[in-house]
């Protein structure tokens, strides 16, 4: 007898290696407890702006989860240019926000690994079970998933970090992809982002003055001054080298 509760694995479709990137706010649970509306702000504004970067784009599955999102691709040059519009939308977003109670910080983690799409599951595979199409369609399976949560964490405000899978197995898939070299992806470096590079002196300006204001209310917003500190500290070797000449008014 067919439990109620079935998959047959042997029905999966073979696995294929992707890069999968988790991007989210930084802070948007503590916001959440804070002011709902605010915090549904920045959430939508995050999707939004993965909605509009992926225009033209191919080959690209969202999962958003929350306050984030998870995104596969199995192509490196894709995935750095839907980051180089997303971070360059959302930088010109922060700079241009009034006071720091609506700007929003948001960063990401890069790794690769071998996906399982749940869109790609062929109805037999349930048996004679009813599938909700709607509920299997959202699913992502993939190691990498993991690894690239888990790594978000190291990466600076706008930041990117690059996990070690996402180095050395994309080649395994294809020879011709090297994966990515550096720890931390600048995802304004490539010479097709060089135009997205004018926001940076203004964005790392007013990320300095939004942990300034952070210090002074660290308690109210459960922001630790350490953790603060050491995101200043990453943040200056991420995109210090853009510090502005002169002061700029926030």
């Amino acid at each position: 007898m067919q439990s109620e509760l079935y998959l047959n694995k042997t029905k999966l479709p073979v696995p294929r290696g992707e890069y999968v990137v988790w991007c989210d706010g930084m802070g948007t649970g503590q916001e959440l407890n804070r002011n709902l509306d605010r915090s549904a702000v920045f959430v939508f504004k995050l999707h939004s702006a993965f909605s509009k970067a992926s225009e033209g784009l191919l080959h690209i599955n969202f999962y958003p989860v929350m306050d984030g999102m998870y995104i596969t691709c199995p192509n490196r040059e894709t995935i750095e240019d839907l980051i180089a519009e997303v971070f360059y939308l959302l930088a010109k977003d922060f700079v241009s926000s009034n006071g720091t109670a609506n700007m929003f910080l948001v960063r990401g983690g890069i790794a690769f690994g071998p996906v399982i799409h749940g869109k790609d599951i062929c109805d037999s595979a349930f048996g004679d079970i009813v599938v909700n199409n709607r509920v299997k369609n959202s699913i992502l399976l993939s190691p990498a998933m993991v690894a690239a949560n888990r790594v978000e964490s190291k990466a600076p405000p706008f930041g990117l970090y690059v996990d070690d899978s996402a180095k050395t197995s994309p080649v395994l898939v294809d020879p011709k992809d090297k994966g990515f070299i550096s720890s931390l992806h600048q995802w304004w470096s490539r010479e097709r982002h060089k135009s997205k590079r004018d926001v940076l002196p203004n964005l790392y300006h007013n990320i300095i003055h939004y942990f300034e204001k952070s210090k002074i209310h660290s308690v109210g917003m459960n922001y630790p001054t350490e953790k603060i500190e050491a995101h200043e500290k990453l943040l200056e070797e991420y995109m210090g080298a853009f510090s502005p000449k002169e002061k700029i008014q926030v």
